[in-house]
């Protein structure tokens, strides 16, 4: 006599197909995980035959070209650049003047490494190996269907429900969303990927601003793109403009802003900008204005060859992470001397009302 299933248990046993299946196909792609990126300089050689490896055969290559060229062009590590395309079987991140190959499962979602959530969202007092693999739990729910699951549950029965986000094709930014839910408001078995620990003391969690309504962070980690660091200022190419030039008493602004910065007398420096006013010191070493600010930001500036641009980068580390995996963050800047830039546009007007004189004079 044939076996008939009731149809409940028919249609759970299919859903249990599907994951299977599908959780099969993952494992073949994903042989040997990647934990960490395998990061690599824009500027090798074998960068545009490396990245049409990693696109497939279909990749464009005059596009791939151009791609890397914009990708040169702004090295700043708190940005960041994608190359995909339909059909690709992986996508391209470029920032910081490096790239890496994010591949994308069967389902179209990327395969991000481990170390993607790294700095992203931390349980602070849980063992390393736990926490490493509850990463990796919920990056294998998002490259199935998009979304990672998870449930961070603390020593006093409450927990936070976390849910890490990606788009088909789509790999740069890692987006996440969390909710704190009271003891007894969840199920622990509705989620694919629990963590507790009697250590976990709070949940630390990151994000460059909201994309979309949802925060979210560069999927490659600031740590991995950021530039040499030395007595707590990045390293900058040093000039000898620099060395000998008078900055006390000097004004200097980014154009565009309403940041200014005015080099004191005695190695006082002050910042301004929208209003708010913050103190710090200043001093050149060895060719290399140094700038340090009572936030944090600490500034390693150049003078450039005419005389009224100083150019470099800055940095700022977080003051009390809680954690190992605290971030830290670099962008490039530049400021030129107030007066010159007066001067400059007090010229451009002098022009401007001669050029009108003119004209009425000739007409």
């Amino acid at each position: 006599m044939p076996c008939r299933l009731h149809p409940a248990l028919r249609t759970a046993l299919r859903g249990c197909a599907r994951w299977a299946v599908a959780l099969g196909t993952l494992a073949s792609v994903q042989a040997s995980p990647n934990e960490v990126y395998d990061l690599r300089p824009l500027v090798d050689p074998d960068t545009p035959r490396e990245m049409r490896r990693c696109l497939g055969p279909d990749a464009d290559s005059a596009a791939l070209r151009d791609f890397v060229a914009r990708a040169l062009s702004g090295p700043d590590p708190s940005s960041g650049a994608q190359f995909g395309g339909e059909g690709a079987r992986g996508v391209i991140l470029a920032a910081g003047g490096q790239w890496a190959c994010v591949r994308l499962s069967p389902q179209g979602f990327p395969l991000w490494p481990v170390e993607a959530m790294h700095g992203l969202i931390v349980p602070v007092g849980v063992p390393a190996e736990l926490t490493l693999r509850w990463r990796r739990e919920m990056l294998e729910q998002v490259a199935l269907d998009g979304v990672g699951r998870g449930l961070i549950v603390y020593p006093s029965g409450d927990a936070d429900q976390v849910l890490v986000i990606a788009e088909q094709r789509q790999a740069l930014h890692v987006r996440f969303t969390r909710r704190l839910l009271r003891a007894g408001e969840f199920r622990e078995q509705s989620y694919p990927a629990v963590l507790r620990h009697p250590g976990l003391t709070r949940l630390v969690t990151r994000s460059m601003g909201p994309g979309d309504g949802t925060p979210k962070r560069l999927a490659i980690p600031p740590q991995r793109l950021m530039k040499p660091v030395l007595d707590g200022f990045v390293q900058v190419e040093a000039t000898e403009p620099t060395r000998g030039f008078p900055f006390a008493g000097t004004r200097w602004i980014a154009p565009g802003t309403s940041l200014q910065i005015d080099f004191r007398a005695g190695g006082q420096a002050i910042r301004s900008a929208d209003g708010s006013v913050e103190r710090g010191t200043w001093q050149v070493v060895d060719g290399v204005l140094r700038v340090t600010l009572a936030g944090g930001a600490r500034y390693a500036l150049a003078l450039r060859s005419d005389g009224i641009t100083l150019a470099g980068m800055a940095r700022r580390a977080e003051a009390d992470s809680h954690d190992d995996e605290g971030d830290e963050w670099q962008w490039s800047t530049q400021l030129r001397m107030k007066d010159a830039v007066d001067e400059g546009r007090a010229g451009r007007k002098e022009a401007a009302r001669r050029g009108v004189a003119l004209q009425r004079a000739c007409g």
